[in-house]
């Protein structure tokens, strides 16, 4: 089963902007990175190569749409 990142980045955001009191644009940024490292676990991605950088903005872009 895959996840949804997305709606984790959302469910994330939204604990920390209304339970832990972060305006909207803190929650996003905080929420943002713990998916993004998630997601970097969950496909074992190597960080000494180039195109793990362009992955990972990818995914970024993809996550905020």
């Amino acid at each position: 089963m895959s996840k949804d990142y997305k709606e984790l980045f959302e469910e994330r955001a939204a604990i920390r902007q209304f339970d832990g009191g972060l305006s909207q644009e803190k929650a996003e940024e905080k929420a943002l990175v713990d998916i993004t490292q998630e997601w970097i676990q969950d496909n074992d991605l190597p960080m000494n190569k180039p195109e793990t950088y362009n992955a990972i903005s990818k995914f970024r872009r993809d996550l905020k749409k």
